[in-house]
């Protein structure tokens, strides 16, 4: 394993095995949480260069415009955060997608859609959809609207990119041109045939139990 990428599991493992472990799942909820905020802990945060955060409201969900300087794509990206359900949000993975619209060169919209269990599913998949269908019509001041829509997420995020694609293959709407799922979370349940889970700080057998 590259030495950076142990490095993040150990900064995983070391933020969820903490003493004496999580007693309910309300406990396992806020350690959830303010793990999740930190995930990309691994080394200091730096001022972030290169890119421009502007918030919006996304047809009635927080969101936020993350748009890289000089930025020459024709295509925008809507991203769905990871977090399994309870937590995550526009903060905890603003760095990694300001590393991402650098990268592509275009602007890629953060959606802060609700959480569990506060607010129970669907309605964080009734956000995603919602921003996705309000991202087809709008786009950062100065930008045309977009040729163009992909949708991404991680862990959790890549079980909603997957839902919203169904969701709308079942309801109707205009399917993303691109799909990516980073590590998605499709099997939120305890499988001890997943001899893989048994390393994974975060989504081990033991942890999924907990998933709201």
């Amino acid at each position: 394993m590259r030495a950076d990428i142990q490095r993040a599991f150990e900064h995983l493992s070391a933020s969820m095995n903490v003493d004496p472990p999580p007693q309910s799942i309300g406990e396992m909820i806020d350690l959830l949480r303010s793990t999740t905020e930190t995930y990309g802990d691994v080394v200091p945060r730096t001022p972030m260069t290169g890119v421009n955060c502007i918030s919006v409201d996304a047809g009635g969900v927080a969101a936020e415009w993350i748009v890289p300087d000089g930025a020459t794509s024709d295509a925008i990206t809507v991203y769905l955060h990871g977090g399994g359900w309870a937590a995550g949000s526009l903060n905890s993975h603003r760095p990694m997608i300001s590393v991402l619209a650098k990268a592509t060169g275009m602007p890629i919209l953060s959606v802060g859609y609700r959480l569990s269990p506060e607010n129970p599913y669907p309605a964080g998949l009734e956000d995603c959809v919602t921003a996705l269908k309000w991202a087809e019509t709008n786009a950062p001041e100065g930008f045309a609207k977009a040729a163009s829509i992909f949708l991404a997420g991680d862990s959790c995020g890549g079980n909603l990119t997957a839902a919203t694609c169904l969701h709308l293959i079942k309801h109707g709407g205009r399917l993303p041109d691109k799909v990516v799922l980073i590590s998605p979370m499709l099997e939120a349940s305890c499988n001890p045939d997943r001899h893989d889970r048994e390393g994974d700080p975060v989504g081990s057998n033991a942890g999924v139990i907990y998933v709201p």
